[in-house]
């Protein structure tokens, strides 16, 4: 019998939607660390893709019809909280990995890091 959650899953995990998943998934591993599982792409749109990050993860993928982008709503929508081990580093890390995503498509989400003291 099936277990839930699979092995190596979170009961709830945040499932992002950008416009361009692929840009997406690159810049988030190189700004932020995260290491991309999979990735599943349908007539040339990422329609789910994984990543994890220690034993966190999210999914994303491209927005279809029946779905809206925060960058369709104009907004952010999701805040992203992470907690890592070095939070300086962590930050340098972000800073140097330059957002892809130009102003007028505005992928928005907001990404939350912190450090325990």
């Amino acid at each position: 019998m099936a277990t839930n959650p699979p092995a190596g899953y979170s009961r709830i995990t945040p499932y992002l939607l950008y416009e361009d998943a692929a840009t997406a998934l690159d810049w988030l591993a190189r700004a932020f660390g995260l290491r991309e599982r999979f990735r599943h792409e349908a007539n040339g749109l990422i329609d789910h893709a994984e990543m994890e990050y220690a034993e966190g993860q999210i999914m994303l993928a491209s927005p279809g019809n029946e779905y809206r982008s925060p960058g369709r709503l104009g907004g952010a929508t999701v805040i992203i909280h992470m907690y890592v081990d070095d939070i300086q580093a962590h930050y340098e890390r972000a800073k140097d990995a330059e957002r892809p995503f130009a102003a007028s498509r505005r992928e928005s989400r907001m990404e939350r890091f912190s450090t325990r003291l």
